[in-house]
């Protein structure tokens, strides 16, 4: 899936401190990326309270979440809170929507983890209904999983039915729902039984498929990458030798560790050919470092590569 969008770039951060939001503001701003996001698990700060907090701290960084548990938000709620982040920040915010996963916050909310199918459906329904609030309109919509009856939202958000949602997994029934309602799909490269993290998809060739998945549907979104590790090195090998030690991929070779789509291993030149190859490769124009797991000169990459 070929692309000609130019190149973005987003920090996803572990707000724990305003010190610490003001540093990941600070680095998004001084390195050239173009959204800062945060994740929605127990245990982590409220990511719309983390995005409008972020906004105030800048008046130029799109703010998003990474992904929201959709069985953590009822819809009406949810479209609340979507359109309060927008107003906030100017229309700078991004929404990212998953299936949930981890069996340990949802019994510790006392929630019940259905099984995929309805949590698909589930994100697809509420795609459906905010589309339609975003837009203004007063909604009555009963899917399977989701549903309101006569709402309009108030306030709307600034970006109205334009507001992005993208819609981040792996599975074949997720990326192909994605496809169809998101405007931005996003790679995970992996599966979780609610216990175990699988990395099913993460080998070059995994990707290959996932992507071409996405693009049976027809339609034309943005491709997001969710970026595990980002180290900067003059020897790529020894590094990837280290991960290869915690985790494996594929045949557990050095070289496909090396040619893992979601690792970039090497040099601050070697990171910027690679993030451009996968643009070529993929079609994927947007990727996600996580703030923690990046090493602070991939921003010279990023102030090189960032809209080209």
């Amino acid at each position: 899936m070929p692309t000609s969008r130019p190149l973005r770039f987003a920090i996803q951060a572990d707000a724990t401190s305003r010190g610490g939001l003001r540093a990941a503001v600070r680095r998004c701003e001084d390195g050239g990326y173009d959204t800062l996001l945060f994740a929605d698990h127990l245990g982590g700060v409220d990511p719309f309270v983390a995005c409008a907090a972020a906004a105030q701290l800048s008046d130029s960084l799109t703010v998003g979440t990474n992904v929201l548990n959709i069985d953590f938000h009822p819809v009406a709620l949810l479209a609340r809170a979507c359109a309060s982040a927008d107003v906030l920040s100017d229309g700078r915010f991004e929404l990212g929507l998953g299936t949930g996963y981890m069996a340990s916050e949802y019994g510790e909310a006392q929630l019940s983890l259905d099984p995929p199918r309805a949590r698909i459906d589930r994100v697809a329904d509420t795609i459906d209904i905010l589309r339609a609030l975003f837009a203004g309109e007063e909604v009555t919509h009963q899917g399977p999983e989701r549903g309101v009856t006569a709402h309009t939202l108030e306030p709307l958000p600034p970006q109205g039915a334009g507001l992005s949602i993208m819609v981040g997994g792996n599975g074949d029934r997720l990326l192909t729902m994605a496809a169809e309602k998101a405007d931005i799909v996003g790679f995970t490269g992996f599966h979780h039984d609610g216990e175990q993290v699988h990395p099913t998809h993460m080998t070059a060739e995994g990707l290959d498929d996932r992507v071409a998945r996405v693009g049976r549907a027809g339609t034309d979104p943005e491709l997001q990458l969710l970026v595990q590790r980002v180290i900067v090195t003059d020897d790529a090998r020894a590094e990837a030798e280290a991960l290869a030690a915690r985790m494996t991929l594929g045949d557990g070779s050095i070289e496909t560790m090396l040619g893992c789509p979601f690792l970039l291993i090497g040099t601050v030149d070697a990171i910027a050919d690679a993030i451009r190859e996968r643009r070529e490769r993929y079609g994927v124009s947007y990727f996600v470092f996580f703030d923690d797991r990046s090493s602070p000169e991939v921003d010279q990459v990023v102030a090189r590569l960032a809209g080209t």
